[in-house]
């Protein structure tokens, strides 16, 4: 198949959790609304993994696990297993981790939410490693021409360069989950047009091949067990599809569009899946609602005005679809659009962040609690503000605002507290702060020597139908007595729900880190720091004195998500 981008699944706010946000979708007529409880797997992975640097010719890097009962002696997995390569304006993920969780149609939750595999390349070859186990990798298919260049058409790139690795999950089983890859094609360069995309279950042996994509996948369709059990796509005539789960099958046209390309952004109820959508010829970006079980597709409900560079900033919850759309270069919007989840209405504006900041603002982040939508803007030039506009219309609020110091948006719980981070050109001036969504309540951390935000544990059990993926445990720094940058500091455990400290210190920033930051599902994960170079930490926000230094070598070591 050539595509023009990555097939399926995106990673949304941070890539770090590659959360499935929108697990489950019935397939056509083929739900029963019982409860489909996929019964618990082993408890939270023992282990987590990380690569080396690639170089500027290849993109071997090494894998390597960290045990979570040794964290200070990681292991080697595979030394010769291809890392992330950086790529303006993308990155080219050469690994991934497989996501499982049990599904509960009946209140369209999912939970126990933790990582099942590591997907990689090495050697002109797939593999997968369990989390739960010591390394041991399993060759997954026959394949044996993944080419270790850059892909980015220069002498050291190939056709067969690896471009991406793209995981879909199956919830009933995660052995069924599909694995995608692209390889670089003809100009061997990755990211357009002629890449070539193949397609496996991860428990394909190692004496079957893969499968060539004829079609452009756009999104699954589930059963309510969570197995997939049809995919959405767009095929050669620019119809959008409805397949078996192998991509093939007898079609049954949804739309005849015809579409260039598509992008499954979440699921809003059992059958119904929101997309995006670009027409040929079209430069503008279409939001739709596909509905599996009816195999329709509503009408154009928010346009998106350059959709080639749509930044996807979105959010969505039972009621409503929130979004920012752009200008014909880009740039994102100041205001933000919404229309019901049932997909009966266009899009109306719902707020305008310019004219409650007083500056003419782009809204680069958008989060919701319960109550209010909580979106960060700034208009490039020093101004920034967070504002939190209530969904039932109520006038909104400035949570933040300043015109000398910048202001970032870390995210919100379910109990209506905004997290930011207020960062002056001092580096003792810098604050992180929460406060409630209707402006009340401010708490500030580190008021003698600075602070920030620096861990972000998400909860393992959310709703299925909600963009909104809340934190189990936050981490803020605080900095140590004329501190320079992060060394020293307190890393102190925060309960989201409360903005109290909860009083678990996973440990003091050694001398040498200018920073480290860390995210993942559950407590444990694996953080990253700096000293020059990247060096690997390991935290568990659930233990006092839990922070360990990983790495101390002189290479750019990456998280794997």
């Amino acid at each position: 198949m050539n595509a023009s981008i990555h097939p399926f699944f995106h990673h949304l706010k941070y890539s770090t959790i590659a959360v499935i946000f929108t697990a489950f979708s019935a397939c056509g007529g083929g739900g029963n609304g019982g409860g489909g409880l996929v019964p618990p797997a082993p408890a939270a992975p023992t282990y987590s993994y990380y690569t080396g640097a690639p170089t500027a010719t290849s993109a071997v890097g090494g894998l390597f696990s960290v045990s979570s009962a040794s964290p200070g002696a990681p292991a080697t997995v595979d030394a010769s297993a291809l890392a992330t390569t950086f790529q303006s304006p993308t990155s080219i993920s050469r690994n991934e981790t497989l996501y499982t969780g049990n599904t509960d149609a009946a209140s369209g939750t999912i939970s126990n939410y933790r990582p099942y595999a590591v997907v990689f390349a090495a050697n002109g070859r797939l593999y997968k490693q369990y989390v739960d186990q010591a390394p041991a990798p399993v060759q997954v298919s026959n394949v044996t021409n993944i080419g270790t260049g850059p892909g980015d058409g220069t002498a050291s790139a190939t056709t067969n360069d690896l471009c991406d690795v793209t995981t879909v999950p199956d919830f009933a089983n995660p052995e069924n989950s599909i694995v995608i890859y692209a390889q670089a094609g003809a100009n061997r360069i990755c990211g357009n047009t002629d890449d070539v995309y193949s397609w496996l279950r991860l428990n394909t042996n190692a004496s079957t091949a893969p499968a060539l994509l004829t079609v452009l996948p756009v999104a699954p369709v589930y059963s309510d067990t969570g197995a997939i059990t049809n995919t959405v796509a767009i095929n050669a005539l620019g119809r959008l599809v409805k397949l078996d789960a192998n991509f093939g099958g007898t079609a049954t046209t949804i739309s005849f569009g015809p579409f260039i390309d598509g992008e499954w952004l979440g699921h809003l109820s059992l059958t119904r899946t929101l997309l995006f959508l670009r027409g040929f010829g079209a430069t503008t970006g279409e939001l739709r609602i596909v509905d599996t079980g009816a195999n329709s597709l509503t009408g154009v409900l928010g346009t998106i005005t350059n959709g080639a560079l749509w930044s996807k900033v979105h959010a969505y919850d039972s009621s409503y679809v929130y979004f920012v759309g752009n200008d014909a270069v880009g740039t994102a919007a100041g205001v933000i659009q919404r229309f019901p989840v049932s997909g009966t209405a266009a899009a109306t504006t719902f707020l305008d962040a310019s004219t409650v900041l007083g500056f003419t603002a782009q809204i680069t982040d958008l989060d919701h609690t319960s109550n209010a939508v909580v979106v960060e803007g700034n208009n490039g030039a020093g101004s920034y503000g967070i504002v939190s506009a209530p969904k039932n219309g109520a006038a909104a609020v400035i949570i933040a605002s300043s015109t000398t110091e910048g202001i970032f948006l870390y995210g919100v719980s379910n109990t209506g507290y905004v997290y930011y981070d207020r960062w002056p050109a001092t580096f003792s001036g810098h604050r992180a702060e929460a406060k409630r969504d209707d402006g009340t309540g401010l708490v500030t951390y580190g008021d003698a020597n600075g602070a920030e935000w620096v861990g972000f544990h998400y909860a393992t059990a959310f709703s299925a139908f909600d963009s909104e993926s809340y934190y189990q445990h936050l981490v803020v720094a605080e900095y140590a007595a004329a501190a320079t940058d992060m060394a020293g500091a307190t890393l102190s455990v925060v309960n989201p729900g409360t903005a109290a400290k909860n009083g678990t210190v996973v440990g003091t920033v050694p001398a040498g880190i200018q920073y480290l930051y860390g995210a993942g599902e559950g407590t444990r994960a694996l953080w990253r720091g700096f000293d020059g170079d990247n060096e690997i930490f390991y935290a568990d926000t659930a233990v006092a004195g839990s922070l360990t230094r990983v790495t101390t070598d002189a290479v750019n070591q990456q998280l794997i998500y």
